[in-house]
């Protein structure tokens, strides 16, 4: 089971800031006591200048790291683009490696990056969970979008054996939507 818990490290000030980061621990603690096997956190989306805030989120991002090495949950940061810290595979990987935590992994999303199957192929060996992305969901079940063969092929490549989840974000209803795409989706991790 995955929390997909909402917060934000991009912000300006310093005190919303550490109230997001209070608020990461504090669900840090329900995800322990529901025992999930991983807590979603985001990097954020910054206020105002983007290197201005890059420093605070990735301090932000340690402590809540260490408070999760401390209780024994696994944080999953999502690829969560829209206009946020984490854009492409490089985000994903300078952010990693400033936190330094093995509390902290990829939650990767298929259809966040803006250079799409580029950053997948860089990433993909980090995932520890993963949202297969569902915009406009084609007849035969495949997105219009996010390339899934080619996707799951290089998360198959690079030893992925975790959860696929099906995340759906598009107009049509998502109940005549989710089970097509769900089905394509089963066909192709078989």
């Amino acid at each position: 089971m995955n929390i997909a818990f909402m917060n934000d490290f991009g912000v300006a000030d310093d005190v919303l800031r550490q109230e997001e980061l209070v608020r990461t621990v504090a669900w840090m603690d329900i995800s322990k006591q529901l025992r999930t096997r991983f807590l979603r956190t985001f990097a954020g989306w910054p206020e105002g200048d983007r290197a201005a805030r890059w420093q605070p989120m990735i301090a932000a991002l340690r402590a809540v790291a260490g408070e999760a090495e401390r209780l024994g949950v696994q944080l999953v940061m999502e690829n969560h683009n829209h206009r946020g810290f984490v854009q492409t595979a490089a985000d994903v990987l300078a952010i990693l490696e400033a936190v330094g935590s093995p509390a902290l992994g990829l939650l990767l999303d298929t259809g966040n990056y803006l250079d799409g199957l580029v950053s997948i192929e860089r990433t993909a060996r980090l995932a520890w969970h993963v949202h297969a992305k569902f915009t406009k969901v084609l007849p035969d079940g495949r997105d219009a979008r996010v390339d899934h063969d080619t996707a799951i092929a290089l998360l198959r490549g690079a030893g992925y054996k975790g959860c696929v989840s099906v995340e759906y974000e598009g107009d049509e209803p998502g109940m005549t939507a989710v089970p097509r795409a769900l089905a394509y989706l089963r066909g192709l991790v078989r």
